[in-house]
């Protein structure tokens, strides 16, 4: 196959506005990944992607065979999550899963079946883990009562796993009692052992060579770190202060993972960490010009004091339209690059507060009822998450 050229140093200050890329996986010199909720295909030192699928769902969570040749994906091609296989240059994909539960691929096993993830038998709806034959055929589940993740020891028995996953929670530095531990034990029998110690993230175990390499926020920020088997030697891979470590997968002594709107590889014997500048060259049809059907998108609303007017919250903006029939619609906000959250009238109906993230961060707006004035920004703390303001019966504060 025709690999893609790499893009220019002048090029990569075009990626963030080009695409948002996520789940990688990488194999030789390529690297797979998706976005726009398809999967897509790049040169391993950057380039232009190529375009894998064109479904309309999703389709993600694309790790390569071991030989490189096939790419196993989760896909809802016919309504559902479901495992799929495909060639790793594209083509027709075949569906390897037909349960009702979403079932997320996670790799390849020694033996050459795909790995994937369901809560399709646990009582809790605790992820369990099972195979599935490339050609097809019945998943078998593996002897472990819960997990979420696993990796194999390379040329041995043992295992590595995380009994549960917080990939998509939508806080961070979490330390309770859900915390995501590494533990290591043998599939064959015997009880697994606890790796880590850390009160906090320790997620992704990927065990390369005589290390286990894992993402964890124990600095404050999530990096890749590594321990031997015994737990020993902890070492720090990555530095990112702004943006945590994502979704790393491991191929051949390079790590390839996610940091902010970008990809990056981490070559273990090297040491070196580099962006990967990617092009995704697309028709980029959720940024056109559309018309939509606004009640699908409601998301908050109050009636004005006096009534006749009804303040709706919606796609992120503020709405006046009249209680009765007759009347005119006012556009309270219109920030195309920000997003309104909540709606509250101040008590004589002429104020709204609203929390905006027009200014970078989410703060309290009061906005004119009527769109004739500028709003007027009333708080400035910073990344302190907000509630929906509300206002005292005498207009003097907001709470």
């Amino acid at each position: 196959m025709a690999e893609p050229s790499p893009v220019s140093s002048e090029d990569a200050g075009d990626i963030g506005r080009l695409g948002y890329p996520r789940f990688p996986d990488i194999h030789g010199q390529l690297v797979v990944f998706s976005a726009e909720n398809d999967l897509w295909l790049v040169s391993a030192v950057g380039g232009t992607a190529r375009r894998l699928t064109v479904h309309e769902g999703n389709e993600f969570f694309a790790k390569f065979s071991q030989d490189g040749k096939w790419l196993a994906f989760s896909g809802d091609y016919d309504g559902n999550q479901d495992v799929f296989v495909m060639p790793a240059v594209g083509g027709v994909p075949k569906r390897l899963t037909f349960h009702p539960s979403r079932d997320q691929v996670l790799g390849w096993t020694p033996g050459g079946a795909v790995l994937f993830r369901s809560r399709r038998h646990h009582p809790h709806g605790d992820w369990t883990l099972h195979t599935v034959s490339r050609q097809g055929g019945d998943p078998q589940r593996l002897p472990l009562s819960r997990a979420a993740r696993l990796s194999w020891e390379p040329k041995g028995k043992r295992v590595v796993i995380n009994r549960l996953s917080r990939d998509f929670r939508r806080w961070k530095r979490y330390a309770g009692g859900q915390a995501v531990q590494i533990f290591i034990g043998d599939l064959a029998g015997g009880p697994f052992r606890k790796m880590t110690t850390f009160k906090g993230t320790n997620a992704y175990p990927m065990w390369q060579g005589e290390r286990i390499y894992f993402l964890s926020d124990r600095t404050g920020t999530q990096n890749l770190w590594s321990v031997t088997p015994e737990a020993q030697d902890l070492r720090q891979h990555t530095h990112s202060t702004d943006f945590d470590v994502r979704f790393p997968s491991m191929g051949q002594q390079r790590i390839v993972y996610q940091l902010g709107a970008s990809l990056r590889v981490l070559d273990l014997e090297s040491g070196q960490d580099r962006e990967l500048p990617i092009r995704i060259i697309s028709d980029s049809l959720r940024t056109r010009t559309r018309f939509t059907k606004p009640k699908k998108y409601l998301n908050d609303f109050e009636l004005s004091p006096d009534g006749a007017f009804l303040a709706l919250q919606i796609r992120g903006n503020l709405h006046l339209v009249p209680s009765q029939k007759e009347g005119r619609r006012i556009q309270v906000s219109r920030s195309s690059n920000s997003h309104e959250r909540g709606v509250a009238f101040s008590p004589d109906g002429s104020q709204i507060a609203t929390v905006s993230s027009q200014a970078g961060e989410d703060e309290i707006f009061l906005y004119d009822a009527m769109g004739t004035r500028a709003p007027q920004r009333v708080t400035a703390n910073g990344k302190r998450f907000k509630y929906p303001p509300l206002w005292s019966p005498t207009k003097e504060r907001i709470a």
